[in-house]
């Protein structure tokens, strides 16, 4: 019952991981 969460968290850091990296490339 809670896989959908957990799933939730996984996609969210995912997308985190994701947003960080393009950051740091514009910056650079």
């Amino acid at each position: 019952m809670n896989s959908g969460i957990v799933w939730i968290n996984i996609i969210m850091q995912r997308i985190l991981k994701m947003m960080m990296k393009f950051l740091m490339n514009v910056k650079n």
